[in-house]
């Protein structure tokens, strides 16, 4: 299937898009770059191993939907992995950050950060009840200097 009005096409194969550039990101360089993402995560080593830089994989991820499906995918297969391990560390003794973070990330509202929350209070006071405090400060004042 070739994109009206560009050189591009469609591979049969694996559904990516490809064009006829000698040096291009053609659908099997697409594939390997899918394949390499699920074992190291990290895009910018993909590309140095690839070959391209970033912005030729940033325009493909943004024209070629099943390519950019297949990155998602795997981010989400990676990611669940990541979660697995995550998991079986906070089962550990020594995993209590780890299942903090968890019970955070699953139950944050139980376990997530709470909201600190301030009240303020009115409280009234009338003359005769300062006049009574201060009689009282005044009789303590009076003791304590009789003792001494």
């Amino acid at each position: 299937m070739a994109f009206e009005g560009t050189h591009l096409t469609l591979d049969k194969s694996t559904g990516f898009v490809e064009t006829n550039r000698v040096d291009a990101f053609d659908a099997e360089r697409k594939f390997k770059f899918v394949k390499l993402f699920r074992e190291i995560f990290n895009i910018t080593k993909c590309c140095e191993i690839i070959g391209i830089n970033r912005m030729t994989f940033m325009h493909h991820r943004e024209h070629d939907p099943a390519f950019k499906s297949a990155i998602y995918e795997n981010k989400e297969v990676v990611c669940d992995n990541l979660e697995e391990t995550a998991y079986k560390t906070a089962l550990k003794a020594e995993g209590v950050r780890d299942r903090w973070r968890i019970l955070e990330t699953y139950r944050p509202d139980v376990w997530g950060k709470q909201d600190q929350q301030n009240h303020s209070i009115t409280i009234n006071i009338d003359g005769s009840l300062l006049s009574h405090f201060k009689a009282k400060s005044e009789a303590l004042e009076a003791e304590i200097v009789k003792q001494t």
